[in-house]
């Protein structure tokens, strides 16, 4: 059977909570096998395969990108064609997909934008004489054969580099890669494994003798097959951070592109659109370059302070700042092993804050370790070490005048590449998310009309002790939230999500939900601005739990 020509505009709803509404049941319940396919080019379209059995023409598909065009072109009972058209200033990265039948069944994978052709692995390419011949500038669509390797041929020009990245975490693989580089002859030239961020491992090498060299990649643990990976082999900066790695909302800023080791690339305006404070990726290309890497980035709502670093042409004010309101954004480094940091901030007696950082979440290995003091040096409060990959501090300040935060790595790291963001708000907040619990669901078919699913949401709260009111972000028609509300002080909730005659079978929506505030006067406000008093419920301790192998889970997988 065929489906042509039909157009689904994939609306701004996230990712990790899928509701679709079930018309019928089906004795002959659909099963996805593969998604042949996993690269998009920005501003071209590219078809993609789904593969399975007893496909039909209920198929539905819907992307975590609003700049995404959706088409499927084709069903067939063991496959479906759908064309994906990408914007052409998109960001690259990771995109999920999401594919729904009527009768419930559901699939859900991650593809790349990006801006290197797209080759297949040939599946025949094991050894160093039967390496596979690429150009130098391309993306491999690579599948790990558990314990032997994957090879690749490339010639290079005298004088010429290479930027050679592998990618599992974005594309949701357990594969753990090594790559290594080799001369025709055989001789290693250089490898790469994991680093202090997560098994993905990226390199560049300066050609100094023209000829053919070989990359070869495996799992360093011999146990993936099957497994997906992305090779990505061009002229991109392998960079991981920047600096200033917190940005305001809606300002241009200049940052500095680092590489793994911290030093600086090149620098890169970045305007990033109003929006709430998350990790955003911004495109990073250098002058002259012909591909980009995709890099995080904080995007603050909060004023921002950076700090002066050790030969910086800063003003005398830079060197030796005055204390800080509250609320603040701050972008720092660790300079130095055993670096200790200090920011005096201005204090009013009572009030009652909250420090969080950002740092694995912007390509920083660093483990930023807090105490905040008094005046006179007492100490009112220190981070805990725990297992989560951020840590905050929560206090109510003793007095009135200045108090003074002192940050440094739990491990006394330090050196160009160990960068954090504070941000100190007012302690008037909260988080809610998906229950971290190995039985959560987190795809639902609803039965339209009659049938209602059920979501368990865990709360913490730092300061605010009132109602909740949940509610869509962009609202899906004809589904519904049947108790919004999270009552005051709970800390655990389940909600009821319900579809209406208003439902509309034929579209298929990722909803993402966030959390308010109900009690408006409860987050003081500033000078510039409101603290904010929405959430997105997120999942990533869920994720963290169900999908272990996922160090660095793409951000969009995290929603509810």
């Amino acid at each position: 059977m065929t489906n042509k020509g039909i157009v689904l505009r994939s609306s701004k709803l996230i990712i990790g909570l899928v509701v679709l509404g079930v018309l019928t049941s089906s004795a002959f319940a659909q099963s996805v096998t593969s998604l042949q396919g996993r690269t998009l080019l920005p501003g071209q379209t590219k078809q993609l395969t789904l593969q399975g059995t007893d496909f039909n023409d209920s198929l539905r598909v819907a992307s975590s990108r609003t700049d995404i065009e959706l088409k499927i072109v084709q069903v067939e009972p063991t496959r479906a064609v759908i064309e994906a058209t990408p914007a052409a200033d998109t960001t690259l990265g990771p995109v999920v997909l999401q594919f729904a039948f009527a009768s419930g069944v559901m699939h859900q994978s991650l593809v790349l934008v990006d801006d290197l052709e797209p080759v297949v692995d040939a599946g025949n390419n094991h050894t160093l004489e039967s390496a596979q011949s690429i150009s130098t500038r391309c993306t491999i669509e690579g599948t790990c054969d558990a314990s032997v390797s994957d090879f690749y041929r490339v010639s290079m020009a005298a004088g010429e580099s290479l930027s050679i990245a592998v990618h599992t975490q974005a594309i949701r693989s357990p594969m753990d890669p090594v790559v290594r580089l080799f001369d025709a002859s055989g001789s290693l030239l250089t490898e790469s494994d994991d680093d202090q961020l997560g098994p993905d491992c990226a390199f560049s090498y300066p050609f100094e003798v023209a000829g053919d060299y070989l990359v070869e990649i495996h799992d360093s643990r011999n146990s993936a097959s099957g497994a997906p990976y992305q090779l990505r082999i061009g002229d991109f900066p392998v960079a991981q951070q920047v600096y200033p790695p917190s940005v305001a909302a809606g300002a241009t800023t200049t940052v500095s592109v680092l590489d793994r080791d911290g030093q600086r690339l090149f620098d890169l305006p970045v305007v990033l659109p109003v929006g709430r404070h998350q990790v955003v990726e911004v495109n990073a290309r250098a002058a002259e370059g012909q591909s980009a890497s995709w890099i995080p980035v904080w995007r603050s709502q909060l004023p921002q302070h950076i700090e002066a670093l050790q030969g910086d042409s800063a003003p005398e004010s830079a060197q030796h700042p005055q204390p800080l309101s509250i609320p603040v954004g701050i972008s720092g480094r660790l300079e130095n092993p055993g670096e200790v940091d200090s920011y005096r901030l201005l204090s009013t007696k009572g009030q009652a804050i909250r420090i969080t950082t950002h740092t694995r979440s912007v390509g920083s290995a660093t483990l930023l370790k807090m105490q905040l003091f008094t005046a006179a040096d007492a100490l009112i409060a220190e981070t805990k070490v725990s297992e989560a990959d951020e840590w905050s501090l929560e206090a109510v300040l003793p007095e009135d005048g200045e108090v003074r935060l002192q940050v440094t790595d739990l491990l006394q790291r330090g050196g160009a590449k160990y960068n954090y963001v504070l941000e100190i708000a007012p302690a008037s907040t909260f988080t809610v998310a998906l229950k971290a619990d190995a039985a959560q669901g987190e795809q639902f078919p609803i039965e339209l009309e009659h049938g209602a699913a059920a979501i368990d949401l865990q709360i913490a709260r730092f300061g605010y002790d009132g109602a909740i009111d949940l509610g869509w972000v962009d609202s899906p028609p004809g589904i519904r939230i049947v108790n919004p509300r999270i009552a005051a002080a709970a800390t655990t909730a389940r909600i009821y999500l319900a579809a209406d005659s208003t439902w509309q079978p034929h579209t298929l929506s990722l909803a993402k939900l966030q959390a308010i505030a109900a009690d408006e006067t409860a987050s003081p406000a500033s000078d510039h601005g409101a603290v904010p008093t929405s959430v997105l419920v997120g999942s990533r301790e869920l994720r963290r739990l169900k999908e272990p192998f996922l160090v660095n889970a793409p951000d969009c997988l995290d929603g509810a």
